[in-house]
């Protein structure tokens, strides 16, 4: 388990919003945990097809299955419509249905087994079962299961030039998806970052170097709740619409240094301050993709 970040924000900003996104990179092993490094990476990518990222948290094996099957029908999305002129080739209605079909295949091993384990039989032997008992120990599993499936998924960016044109949604266990201008957080720690975010009364209207700020007090407050599951965040990862994907150097000097002079007092200063934007701008760099 870990902990990811997805907010929407610079609403007003006049070269449109910015979706900036976190998660750690800690990986566990045993439960209780008996080995794990700071060396896994839980960002994917949907380049070539769209400039999406993806934030995993879970199981990796099971996230990076889910996300391969996402990419696979999204891909296929796109190549329909375009074989066929029916532009644009990816719409913002593709994603939760792609999200669905991603993780259908993962979520049935997962129900499979689980029910094996539990009771010894197969989800279509459960479905197909008379007895009343068992009946309804299956469905203990089955509701376990849709809450517990080890799959959070954060997915953001943009699918065109035009800024009114984003992404934000959360798919965690194999519950609804959600989406919409509101932040995100999946995994162990979701509830502590929703907490600090909460406090800071993060919103879409807030600047991306104040919404930076936040995002990074959010990742270490999570981590100060779990240390054993949850790292210190990757490099940040910045969405615009009309450039390229960045990514934001977790450990920026100007980064710390607003953690330091921020921490007891509200950051409203930041807000319009061009110093912040610029020194924000000077800790970016371009995200390089596996995938091209």
């Amino acid at each position: 388990m870990t902990v990811g970040i997805g907010v929407l924000c610079d609403a007003k900003y006049t070269d449109g919003p910015c979706i900036i996104m976190a998660v750690d990179d800690k990986a566990s092993y045993g439960n209780p945990v008996v080995l794990s490094t700071s060396a896994c990476g839980k960002f994917h990518d949907t380049l070539p097809m769209a400039p999406l990222a993806i934030a995993i948290s879970g199981h990796i094996s099971t996230c990076d299955g889910v996300v391969t099957e996402f990419c696979h029908q999204i891909a296929h999305i796109k190549t329909k419509r375009e074989d066929s002129n029916d532009l644009p080739g990816l719409r913002h209605e593709d994603f939760r249905t792609a999200i669905l079909d991603g993780r259908r295949i993962e979520y049935r091993d997962f129900m499979n087994e689980s029910l094996q384990s539990y009771l010894g039989m197969s989800r279509d032997e459960w479905l197909r079962e008379i007895d009343r008992e068992k009946k309804r120990k299956g469905l203990a599993v089955a509701r376990a299961c849709m809450k517990y499936f080890p799959v959070g998924l954060i997915v953001g960016g943009f699918l065109r030039p035009n800024p009114k044109h984003w992404i934000l949604l959360r798919a965690q266990g194999a519950q609804q998806t959600e989406t919409g201008a509101q932040h995100y957080a999946t995994g162990i720690g979701a509830m502590k970052a929703l907490e600090r975010l909460s406090e800071r009364k993060q919103s879409e209207y807030i600047s991306a170097p104040r919404s930076l700020l936040h995002i990074a007090e959010a990742m270490r407050r999570a981590k100060q709740a779990f240390p054993q599951a949850i790292g210190d965040p990757a490099d940040y990862m910045i969405l615009r619409a009309n450039k390229p994907m960045m990514r934001f150097k977790r450990n920026a000097e100007c980064l710390q240094r607003w953690l330091v002079e921020f921490a007891n007092k509200p950051t409203d200063g930041i807000q319009a301050d061009i110093k912040y934007r610029e020194e924000f701008e000077s800790g970016l760099y371009e995200y390089k993709s596996t995938n091209i």
